[in-house]
């Protein structure tokens, strides 16, 4: 029997889900020529996974840099959002689904 709570299996379930849609995810940002790389990572201690993006920059980069790197963020990240919000909402349908049958 298993000694974990139900929502950190309902978690899990989740993030399986999700991470089924990964490769579907990866070439949706592909075709959208996004700069940038897309991260997965469980946080099994936790109540939530993260899914996040990066590029190259420190908080010591030339005020320049910096600005790049904001600007960068304010125009990938909706990019980011129009791409991952249908498959969240998949996820939730499916979830819904599950849960009302009997």
């Amino acid at each position: 029997a298993s000694t974990q709570f139900p929502a950190f299996r309902a978690k899990q379930f989740c993030h399986g889900l999700l991470k089924d849609r990964e490769e579907a995810i990866a070439k949706a940002v592909a075709a959208a020529d996004i700069e940038g790389e897309l991260f997965w990572r469980t946080l099994p201690t936790r109540e939530f996974s993260e899914i996040h993006v990066r590029i190259k920059g420190a908080i010591g980069d030339p005020p320049e840099r910096l600005q790049e790197i904001r600007d960068w963020m304010s125009d990938t990240l909706p990019k980011y959002r129009e791409i991952l919000n249908p498959q969240i909402k998949e996820v939730v349908r499916e979830l819904e689904g599950d849960a009302a049958s009997p």
